[in-house]
């Protein structure tokens, strides 16, 4: 983000309640002084991860200011709704005392902040969305536990043309934490947290290493119902 010249638009596919677009309001803490704040943040929204291993990237400073914040999908759920909120309760596992309280501030947070989630195909309203900004406007397109559904209805093909397509014109990145492989599976380190570059033209994917999934782990109210397609 720090080699981009000007603020990002950023769009997350899969946006579900849109509480994973409540970023700007947080503050990670990663411990020894260490913290990540967003620029909305009030200190009341506090998120801590234990940091196992040498980070490949800084712990601490600002999280980006967005200059468009949005998500995408094609059955977005309501933190108002009693039902939505008890569907996403469902979805923490069993026991799950800590995630059961991320998601609860989440949906109060959310409530408040309101995120802005349209909704509709990702292979279609993110064209649509790209079309009404500049050219000379860097996006930043990110999803989590999402990917898997394109490759279940055989579009992830399509996906990868879309961005390759957009970013021939603009800086466009793409932030993903996903399963392996594409696939669910059962192993200590399940998830990868991948950037790929598509404005490069020759897309490079680099793998950041384990602190940011451990913070994500404990995000556990980041959960889908549906497929994002």
């Amino acid at each position: 983000m720090r080699r981009l010249r000007t603020p990002a638009a950023f769009v997350e596919v899969g946006a579900s309640a849109g509480l994973g677009m409540l970023w700007p309001q947080l503050i990670c803490d990663y411990g020894q002084g260490r913290r990540i704040r967003g620029h909305r943040s009030e200190g009341r929204f506090e998120l801590n991860c234990e940091v196992k291993g040498e980070p490949r990237f800084p712990l601490s400073g600002n999280a980006p200011n967005p200059a468009l914040l949005l998500g995408i999908d094609p059955h977005p759920l309501s933190s108002k709704l009693d039902s939505d909120a008890r569907w996403l309760h469902a979805l923490t596992a069993p026991g799950d005392a800590v995630g059961r309280k991320l998601l609860e501030d989440g949906l109060r947070l959310a409530r408040e902040v309101r995120p802005e989630v349209i909704k509709g195909c990702a292979l279609k309203r993110l064209p649509e969305v790209v079309a009404s900004l500049s050219e000379q406007q860097p996006i930043v397109v990110y999803h989590a536990m999402t990917l898997h559904h394109f490759t279940e209805a055989r579009k992830l093909t399509a996906w990868q043309r879309l961005l390759y397509s957009l970013g021939a014109k603009r800086p466009l990145i793409e932030i993903g934490i996903e399963w392996k492989h594409g696939k669910r599976v059962i192993s200590p380190w399940p998830v990868e947290l991948t950037i790929t570059e598509w404005h490069k033209r020759r897309p490079s994917m680099e793998i950041l290493g384990w602190p940011t999934l451990l913070l994500m782990e404990r995000l556990s109210y980041l959960h889908r119902r549906r497929s994002p397609l």
